[in-house]
């Protein structure tokens, strides 16, 4: 799946390559209060998206600011005033679309302040973090493998799996006497 997305992406990046060039140079960024007007982003087969918090405890600091943009030379900024009830209807359609992909990065923190606040699942996405460490060739090869894959963070029917996984790497860590007491995921 993962691979597929990055095909996809990749695909797509590569149409887009000499209209980017001229983005690059000037790009116009848009505030908007609570939602997207009407219109914004139509057309738009990839999106990349980005979340602004007062923390990084989703159920205690509420989603401030979600940063939009299509690659076209646009970025959109919706900012939520505290207090505010997230019905962002428009903003809501374009993340649930399953014509468009999203695109984060380190999609674990974003999609759960999304998640929490605006109640609507962004799918289908690509996390360049985790994209990173799949093809990441210089580093341990234990320590970059799926404890790190945000699927079994999200998931919690694959919290056992991912358990046995983790105790499996434990006792290979602790076989090159390497290991350090913590797994981070």
């Amino acid at each position: 799946m993962v691979k597929l997305a990055l095909r996809r992406l990749l695909g797509q990046r590569k149409a887009h390559s000499i209209a980017a060039q001229k983005v690059m140079t000037r790009m116009s960024v848009f505030l908007h209060e609570e939602d997207l007007p009407d219109g914004v982003l139509q057309g738009s087969t990839i999106v990349a998206v980005d979340t602004e918090t007062m923390g990084l405890h989703t159920l205690r600091d509420r989603l401030c600011l979600l940063q939009i943009s299509d690659g076209n030379g646009d970025e959109h900024l919706v900012r939520f005033a505290p207090g505010s009830n997230y019905a962002a209807p428009n903003l809501r359609a374009i993340l649930a679309d399953p014509a468009r992909l999203k695109l984060f990065h380190f999609a674990r923190f974003d999609l759960a302040a999304i998640e929490h606040y605006l109640k609507v699942t962004a799918a289908p996405l690509f996390c360049t973090k985790i994209a990173s460490r799949l093809t990441r060739t210089f580093t341990d090869p234990v320590s970059g493998q799926l404890q790190s894959i945000t699927i079994f963070n999200l998931n919690p029917a694959f919290i056992t799996a991912r358990d046995r996984y983790i105790s499996n790497v434990d006792d290979l860590q602790s076989k090159k006497g390497t290991y350090s007491g913590s797994v981070a995921y």
